[in-house]
């Protein structure tokens, strides 16, 4: 879904592992709605369909899961003994659990405003700054199992 262009719903099938036939289309419709990603249908038997990320908000929101997949790779980094980078140190300060799957979740909000925040800012100094400002929100969940 990271692609740029059109992909057909059974690509995405079969490139997203754990992926249900049911739960693909409600994250997709979802996505749809809240404009991450436009569907276009084609006439025909069978029907195709293809999913693409809309050049406004779907394409912006790739900077921010470019920066996740950077503190990702820095923290792989981290616990195989290589080098923590000091932005990943402000972000994440845990573990993955040894014995069970670990649970990422990427909150997006869509604001009416810019934040103004120091660099370092408290989890409570966002949440308070964004009080009153949030249109909208969406959740993405990732698990990585061990």
């Amino acid at each position: 879904m990271w692609r740029l262009g059109a992909t057909p719903l059974a690509e995405l099938e079969r490139d997203i592992d754990g992926i249900t036939q049911k739960m693909l289309p409600e994250q997709l419709k979802e996505l749809t709605d809240y404009g991450f990603v436009e569907k276009k249908s084609y006439e025909g038997y069978p029907l195709h369909v293809e999913y693409s990320l809309t050049d406004g908000m779907g394409t912006e929101i790739l900077g921010a899961l470019r920066i996740m997949q950077h503190i990702g790779i820095d923290y792989l980094k981290a616990i195989q003994g290589g080098e923590q980078s000091a932005e990943l140190s402000c972000y994440y300060g845990g573990m993955t659990p040894p014995d069970k799957p670990h649970i990422y979740e990427l909150h997006v909000y869509a604001l009416d405003k810019m934040l103004d925040l120091e660099r370092g800012f408290l989890l409570n100094e966002l949440y308070r700054e964004m009080d009153g400002h949030i249109l909208g929100q969406y959740t993405l969940k990732g698990i990585y199992e061990n």
